[in-house]
């Protein structure tokens, strides 16, 4: 089972969150600059360093645009997710992070949901870190995700509206609203930031502590160098090899074959573990298929998607446990130049595999079989 761990004893923000992630380098970078490029926001640029605080080394993200603080509406931000480059489950974390901010800034100013100005919340850098982190969170898969108690400081803080109170009302409203423990410290200033808390309480499946043995792990660096570290920290731990899916399965024999590929690869965009069809005999020797997906999450909108999608009029559920090889993916070195390796481990068994974009790459630029591709 796979947990991502995010230790916020430094507070939490978007660009900190993001840097984390980087940092772990278990996703290729270059992934989500091919994403962050085709986004319609105005003119913005990007860059991704490494840097140190209190003597750490850590990642550092940041985010320039021509205009900081364009008001847009929730839907305005709900448009340009859903024309971003990215599946169809990492838009839904995005929508849902920014559902939360949107509920938590009416509540702040006292409007709905629907005409309340982002402000802040709807500035570019804003909008790229909660991509970002959900364009890589839909990457990773974690099976579980747990948050530290998120740690505040204290004081006051100026924004586009005069000097309020640190924490500010939006983070307050969303750590009220979505049972967010809160360590206030003595250290003066903001250091959980509305984008920040929205994402913890989009992401946590639960806050607390972790065990088991870590797999991964980066830093994400804040603008401030402090004597307190201020960096969010990213883990991946690996605990048990088996864990527990849900299996839906159903019959079809009346669905073309462009209709089952279409089926499959939306069953994956919106979070499916693995979604397949077999070739099946069914009654009156009619030939069909058998298709079973394997999910973490509520069953129901893939469910949903099935009857939609297919001639399915019923499926079978059922819990079922699974085994599964630890994972990671690591840079290497080969003769090829660097790639990205997956490596499978089970007690003594071990595998390597190039990851396919990489491989094809490869393929094409020595005019070689992808089968002769080696490490």
């Amino acid at each position: 089972m796979k947990t991502l761990y995010i230790e916020c004893q430094a507070g939490i923000a978007g660009d900190m969150t993001v840097a984390a992630l980087l940092d772990m380098e278990i996703c290729d970078k270059n992934t989500l600059f091919a994403m962050l490029d085709t986004l319609d926001i105005g003119k913005f640029t990007y860059k991704y360093e490494k840097t140190k605080r209190a003597g750490i080394s850590a990642g550092y993200f940041e985010v320039d645009a021509e205009e900081q603080h364009a008001h847009r509406h929730l839907s305005h931000i709900t448009e340009i997710i859903n024309n971003a480059d990215m599946s169809q489950n990492a838009k839904n974390i995005a929508i849902k992070i920014f559902d939360i901010l949107a509920q938590a800034e009416s509540k702040a100013h006292g409007t709905t949901t629907e005409k309340v100005h982002f402000h802040e919340v709807g500035a570019v850098d804003s909008i790229v870190d909660i991509l970002s982190t959900a364009f890589f969170i839909d990457k990773i898969k974690p099976d579980k995700i747990i948050f530290s108690p998120l740690y505040e400081g204290s004081g006051t803080v100026r924004c586009q509206h005069g000097t309020i109170p640190v924490p500010v009302p939006a983070v307050l409203n969303i750590c009220e609203t979505h049972n967010i423990s809160m360590m206030i410290t003595a250290n003066k200033g903001e250091q959980i930031t509305p984008t920040g808390a929205a994402i913890a309480a989009a992401l946590a499946d639960e806050f607390g502590s972790i065990s088991g043995k870590i797999i991964a792990s980066g830093y994400g660096a804040g603008k401030r160098n402090s004597e307190h570290a201020n960096v969010v920290r990213a883990m991946i731990f690996e605990d048990d090899a088996s864990d527990t899916v849900t299996e839906i399965i159903t019959a079809i024999d009346d669905s073309t074959g462009e209709e089952l590929g279409f089926l499959t690869e939306l069953l994956l965009n919106i979070g499916a573990l693995d979604a397949y069809y077999t070739s099946v005999y069914m009654k009156k020797g009619r030939p069909g298929v058998e298709l079973t997906v394997l999910v973490k999450t509520d069953p129901e909108p893939f469910i949903k998607a099935i009857f939609k999608h297919s001639g399915a009029i019923g499926v079978r559920i059922r819990e079922t446990k699974r085994i599964v090889m630890d994972r990671k993916t690591i840079k290497k070195q080969t003769q090829y130049g660097e790639v990205f390796v997956k490596e499978s481990s089970y007690k003594d068994i071990k595998k390597n595999k190039i990851e396919y974009q990489d491989i094809k790459k490869i393929a094409l630029e020595h005019d070689i079989s992808i089968k002769n591709v080696e490490i």
